[in-house]
């Protein structure tokens, strides 16, 4: 159409070469129409389905948000069903702990009040009273000295009862008399030594349980099986390990059978044994620091040894 209507121009015929033009107008006209209607149907197809997809889009967002609150309202039946058993249960160990704590209270107001009843003032007033009577009677020199050693020991045992904590220069003091009195009562039929690696300034410094070593001394002399003609030995030992711990050993021989009245059935462990173990545990509980207990027995010998922290006063 083009060639054609430059052909008429050449050729000077004008009218018709307009007409040509007109047409060829017309048919542009139509191409640039339908590709406008083609381009608006297409962003018309574009828009409705990106509508779509944000209508979807939506749906699941509502439905996420609904899922979310379910599971916002399950949580909070979970765990409001949590905190009731949680509430019920602290209530629980507050009235069970308060009921033990009432009874340990109880119990030691009874031992406070029977204390109480045993000054040891008096027990060594007593005691030097009678030392004076068996001195005054012209009794035994090793009966007099028998009585001044029980007086000692029970002082110092008494005194044990007030004090949670004492000091290793009282330990020191009870065991020599404690030791002392069993030597009297067993006819000097063992012997015993203390060896300790403290100044005196750090034995009336450095803290331990009271009387902790009294039942395995205790113990030493009463299954030992110690007589006349089979002499045995005790060994205690004050010592700082490497850690800078205290250690106390307590060492005695084995020579015989043991005292038929304090003897156990089998391997029944001590119940002073166990005691000393669970005060010894009380004392890391509260220090919260290393402790340990340990018994080592064999054919001839036991060792006992104990392991605390260094606490000054």
């Amino acid at each position: 159409m083009d060639v054609k209507n430059k052909v008429l121009i050449q050729t000077q015929q004008f009218e018709e070469a307009s007409q040509v033009n007109s047409e060829i107008i017309g048919m542009l006209d139509s191409i640039t129409l339908n590709s406008n209607v083609q381009n608006l149907q297409r962003n018309l197809i574009a828009y409705e389905t990106e509508k779509k997809d944000q209508e979807i889009t939506i749906l699941k967002q509502k439905e996420k948000i609904q899922a979310f609150e379910i599971e916002k309202q399950k949580q909070f039946l979970r765990y409001s069903f949590l905190g009731l058993a949680v509430l019920f249960l602290v209530a629980f160990l507050i009235v069970y702990y308060q009921k033990k704590i009432n009874a340990i209270q109880s119990l030691a107001l009874r031992s406070k009040l029977t204390r109480s009843q045993f000054n040891p003032h008096y027990i060594n007033n007593a005691f030097t009273a009678l030392q004076a009577t068996l001195i005054e009677k012209g009794m035994d020199e090793k009966l007099i000295n028998y009585t001044a050693d029980i007086s000692r020991f029970s002082r110092l045992l008494l005194e044990s009862t007030f004090k949670e904590e004492w000091s290793l220069f009282e330990e020191k003091q009870m065991i020599i008399n404690y030791l002392k009195t069993q030597m009297h009562r067993f006819d000097d039929s063992f012997d015993f030594q203390l060896t300790d690696q403290f100044t005196e300034h750090e034995l009336n410094r450095y803290m331990l349980p009271s009387a902790l070593t009294q039942t395995v001394l205790e113990n030493a002399i009463e299954h030992s099986g110690f007589q006349q003609d089979k002499r045995g030995t005790i060994e205690v030992f004050f010592e700082k390990n490497q850690e800078k711990e205290l250690v106390i050993k307590v060492m005695n021989t084995l020579v015989g059978e043991e005292n038929t009245a304090t003897k156990k059935q089998g391997n029944e462990p001590s119940r002073g044994l166990e005691i000393t173990k669970q005060r010894l545990e009380l004392h890391r509980k509260i220090h919260r620091q290393h402790t340990s207990f340990s018994f080592v027995k064999n054919e001839k010998k036991v060792c006992v040894t104990f392991t605390l922290p260094l606490l000054a006063a």
